[in-house]
């Protein structure tokens, strides 16, 4: 089995057909509300560089999405981590995990920030918990109107 990470950076790549099927499985296995708007978001600023993109492909599949973004306004506490999916192995979301920990640290930060209204934080931590230290903090709230 090949592993392979990489951060997409290019249109030219977020548009492949490959592509935009991964990132429509993890919108909704994340349950976003519509899947589509987070391909186009991640197709109109996948060359920014606060925003990290992450595909781990076994065999030449991509399996494995992992998006970071960076703090860009003082109300952000740390970079955050909205989509975390992976259809291939343990070793490869630990690849994936470990490519998007070097560039967090590589801009000066030492965690990330993560929500899941899909999983349980034990969920969450069984992906990454070999990163380092894992810590459920605080509640989540929801007010429907």
């Amino acid at each position: 089995m090949t592993d392979l990470v990489t951060r997409v950076r290019t249109r030219a790549t977020v548009l492949r057909p490959e592509i935009e099927l991964l990132v429509m499985r993890a919108a909704l296995a994340c349950r976003y509300p519509n899947p589509g708007l987070i391909y186009r978001e991640l197709v109109r600023r996948v060359g920014e560089d606060g925003l990290g993109i992450f595909v781990g492909h076994e065999n030449a599949s991509p399996m494995t999405l992992v998006v970071a973004i960076l703090p860009d306004s003082p109300l952000m506490m740390a970079p955050q981590c909205p989509i975390v999916y992976s259809r291939g192995s343990r070793m490869l979301i630990r690849h994936v995990g470990e490519r998007m920990r070097e560039w967090v640290m590589a801009a000066g930060y030492d965690r990330v920030l993560s929500v899941s209204l899909t999983h349980s934080a034990a969920a969450w931590a069984r992906s990454f918990r070999w990163l380092g230290e894992h810590k459920t903090l605080g509640t989540m709230i929801e007010v429907r109107f």
